[in-house]
């Protein structure tokens, strides 16, 4: 018997356990197929991206004593339905990693005499397993390295600290923050600069054009100068 933690509470809280060991799924890629007319095979266009899946989970639920059991199957589907949008999805299998998921399809409990509840528990889930070692802040003194122990590039958080105008580098990312106060962010994952709930976007100048600096799998070189005088990054590891 396993546990599933979502929106940060457990199910053994709502008296849920795992049934049996849920499945390994792996996302599609995401690929434009295009048909030309007198040629075989279809032309691939790779959109550099991975489509939803669903995480399904066998679930039996034993109402506790002094509980009803209509008492315990409501209290565990508000459980389900806690929170819109994306919330964290883990499971005792994979300690090490965690989902991004929602609950959103319907479920039906079957009822074994009152005693048991059975249901098949669905989750749709941004495509990616996240590291929770990639939630740890790793501080930049000056200039370092930084290892990506995956094979996907991630997108990183930056917490910037200092003052005036200054710039960091990633690989052969720059960013060049034109007035800072008192640090800011750079969220590379939501493409966005900002300080509390302040947009800063038109502060920040990044090249190449048009993006957001990403940490490679292996070796990450990060460096920074003038006004920006710390650095701290959440990188945000990820794989299937």
């Amino acid at each position: 018997m396993g546990l599933v933690i979502f929106n940060n509470q457990s199910s053994k809280d709502y008296y849920a356990e795992i049934a049996a060991p849920p499945s390994y799924k792996v996302p599609a890629r995401d690929y434009e197929l295009n048909h030309v007319p007198g040629r075989n095979g279809d032309l691939l266009y790779d959109q550099g991206s991975y489509q939803n899946i669903d995480v399904t989970y066998e679930m039996s639920i034993v109402p506790p004593k002094g509980y009803t059991y209509t008492e315990t199957m409501l209290k565990f589907q508000s459980w389900l339905h806690s929170g819109s949008g994306y919330h964290k999805l883990e499971d005792t299998y994979d300690p090490e990693h965690y989902r991004m998921a929602c609950f959103k399809d319907e479920s039906e409990i079957d009822n074994f005499l009152d005693q048991v509840g059975k249901v098949s528990v669905t989750f749709n889930c941004i495509p990616g397993r996240f590291l929770k070692d990639g939630e740890e802040p790793l501080l930049i003194d000056n200039a370092g390295v930084i290892i990506n122990p995956t094979q996907y590039d991630s997108k990183p958080f930056f917490m910037i600290a200092g003052s005036g105008t200054g710039e960091f580098t990633v690989n052969e990312y720059i960013v060049t923050i034109d007035g800072i106060e008192n640090g800011m962010v750079v969220d590379s994952n939501l493409m966005d600069c900002y300080k509390d709930d302040v947009n800063l976007n038109n502060r920040v100048s990044i090249l190449p054009v048009d993006s957001f600096p990403v940490l490679r799998p292996g070796r990450n070189t990060l460096s920074f100068s003038g006004g920006v005088q710390g650095l701290v990054v959440i990188p945000r590891w990820w794989s299937l």
